[in-house]
């Protein structure tokens, strides 16, 4: 951290898991879902106080337990000021 400035490229691969619901007591069969997300990932920083990534998710596997939503892709975005 003792340079000005750093940029970074990475490669992300993340996933979400979850279970089937339930409707006043009683199980819904078409609400479990599993996804595995794969995409770039930016990151910047600069001097050792501030820094900021941006990135994409796509999908690369949807295993779903019947008709329902599924994301297309995700977009996500952060920046961290340390003092």
């Amino acid at each position: 951290m003792k340079d000005d400035y750093t940029l970074a490229l990475q490669a992300v691969v993340s996933g979400e898991s979850k279970g089937k619901d339930t409707f006043a007591g009683v199980p819904d069969n078409d609400s479990a879902e599993t996804i595995v997300y794969a995409g770039p990932q930016i990151s910047f920083t600069w001097s050792d106080k501030l820094s900021a990534h941006v990135g994409a998710d796509l999908p690369v596997s949807i295993a779903n337990s019947g008709l329902q939503l599924v994301p297309d892709y995700r977009v996500h975005a952060a920046v961290t000021w340390r003092f």
